[in-house]
């Protein structure tokens, strides 16, 4: 795979520019739906922005991936274009980071976003503990796996770590223990957990942004799970606290560790 990496003329450069591309039309695309979305009464229906919102972050998110993936493929000449190459790893990368920009703006200029406010020192504290305890259920679920024979490949992004030159390295490394705990927050515990505590109770609505949560991980069908576990004791602590920051710490931490151990497993393996 080390030779594979080295056969692709992907420089930073190459892949700031493209990035540079996607937030541009990350932004304005969520500045248009934010604008429809303050101005028509009809589109703020939980049942008409929901959709809308995450139609956005799915079609947006597939047509800068695939535009980024071909750009950056024609670059490196298409020696391969398979999921672990470095085209689509990067491509891939900065698409989910530009569609889940595009989210936050569009529901901050809709008004619909709702972070809370500053949560006092206990919630901090907790956190990580929730955090550690999310991480051994992710364990409990992998050892249960492991023991009925189901052997889950690895997450494309241990991969990515694992044989990609260093600075792609970082990149993931940000995207998944930085920028994805960061957003994810905003976006299922700040507006979505929101809209749904309007016409469905606090209760249900953190169980059904937590199920939304796990299902938009499309990547790791054997993961949903225990994602439904972090996404519901997140949105228990937005709940509690009345602010995503606890929740921010705790995927932080889920994140990070999570990806540390991954990696370490892999590399021994």
């Amino acid at each position: 795979m080390s030779a594979l990496w080295a056969s692709f003329a992907l420089t930073p450069t190459l892949a700031a520019g493209v990035a540079v591309v996607d937030f541009g039309v990350a932004v304005a695309v969520g500045l248009l739906v934010g604008v429809l979305l303050r101005r028509l009464a009809f589109l703020r229906r939980w049942w008409v922005e929901l959709p809308l919102i995450f139609g956005l972050s799915f079609f947006g998110g597939n047509v800068l991936a695939l535009a980024g993936g071909l750009v950056l493929g024609a670059f490196a000449g298409f020696p391969h274009l398979d999921p672990a190459s470095p085209s689509l790893v990067v491509a891939s990368l900065l698409a989910v980071s530009a569609a889940n920009l595009a989210i936050v703006v569009a529901i901050g200029m809709a008004g619909s976003l709702q972070p809370g406010g500053r949560p006092a020192a206990r919630w901090w504290g907790l956190a990580p503990v929730l955090a550690a305890a999310c991480l051994a259920v992710s364990f409990v679920w992998g050892a249960a796996l492991d023991a009925v024979g189901v052997t889950p490949e690895p997450q494309w992004v241990v991969q990515a770590l694992l044989d990609a030159p260093t600075w792609v390295s970082v990149g993931v490394a940000l995207f998944v223990a930085g920028w994805a705990p960061v957003v994810e927050e905003l976006v299922f515990r700040g507006w979505l957990q929101p809209r749904l505590r309007e016409p469905f109770g606090p209760r249900l609505a953190i169980l059904a942004q937590a199920a939304v949560f796990a299902a938009m991980h499309l990547d790791r069908l054997w993961a949903i799970p225990p994602l439904f576990v972090i996404g519901a004791v997140a949105g228990w602590l937005r709940q509690r606290s009345e602010s995503v920051a606890p929740g921010v710490v705790l995927h932080f931490c889920n994140n990070a560790a999570s990806l540390a151990i991954t990696v370490w497993f892999a590399a021994r393996g």
